[in-house]
């Protein structure tokens, strides 16, 4: 099955590489934040780097931008779609990449085609997601969104920091840099930790935050997750670590969060 990843723009290579690692074949990378594999939608549902997988119902290459270019061009990428693939009521999503053309009249254009050649109702909130992209060179991706939520969503979450990392972010560190042990200093939801474990059980985990009831909520995130993390108070400035380790990562408080740093 054709499938169309999304991730965080600067993480496509690492969330390639995910895939591949799932068994996923990669098809290419179209920037910023697409990947284009081939392979079990099962599997892609598993990653921890993508926040949406999408079965590529077509691809369609469109020289002219103009709207009624664009109209064309959707209405041939849709005939080109079984009614099996998409049919009863869905919502649309457009996202416009090159400049002159805004999301808004793509997604009324594109509902308007689809209602057009594949008999299907469209409406804001029912249904599953069609998702229109119109990328530069004036390529057009249209593909059902396969997932319910979005993925960087974590069910582990008892406590949320307010400026907690994406957890697609964290997800990446244990591929960009495996260690044995690793130190986050400024740990708030627990985030980084947790998803390093989740990819490395193996590895020993110690999070810190000089505010005692993140760090408890931390440790509440961890044990809902499965994973071990020791979890201590502590200023960002003083380590609390009794040994060395291989890594530290951390997502420092910066401008108006650091009034609460020592």
């Amino acid at each position: 099955m054709g499938l169309l990843l999304t991730t965080v723009e600067g993480l496509e290579e690492v969330a390639l590489a995910e895939a591949e690692r799932r068994g996923l074949k990669p098809g290419g990378v179209i920037r910023p934040s697409l990947l284009l594999v081939e392979g079990a939608a099962e599997e892609a549902l598993k990653l921890k780097t993508v926040d949406s997988v999408s079965e590529l119902l077509c691809s369609f290459e469109s020289g002219d931008l103009g709207l009624r270019a664009l109209r064309h061009a959707l209405r041939e990428c849709f005939r080109g779609i079984s009614r099996e693939g998409c049919s009863g009521r869905v919502r649309v999503r457009a996202w416009a990449r090159i400049p002159g053309v805004s999301r808004r009249a793509l997604e009324l254009v594109a509902a308007r085609e689809l209602s057009r050649v594949l008999r299907v109702g469209t409406s804001p909130e029912a249904g599953p997601t069609v998702r229109i992209y119109l990328c530069s060179g004036g390529r057009i991706l249209v593909a059902k969104q396969l997932n319910d939520e979005p993925l960087h969503l974590r069910q582990y979450y008892v406590f949320k920091h307010p400026h907690t990392l994406n957890p697609l972010i964290a997800a990446a560190l244990p591929l960009l840099a495996p260690a044995g042990s690793l130190h986050d200093p400024c740990c708030g939801s627990g985030t980084i930790p947790i998803e390093y474990l989740l990819a490395r059980p193996e590895t020993l985990a110690v999070c810190s935050d000089v505010n005692s009831e993140y760090a408890r909520r931390a440790l509440e995130n961890s044990r809902r997750a499965g994973t071990d993390v020791e979890v201590l108070v502590a200023d960002l400035f003083h380590s609390p670590l009794a040994r060395e380790v291989e890594l530290v990562a951390a997502n420092p408080p910066r401008r108006q969060r650091c009034s609460y740093v020592h």
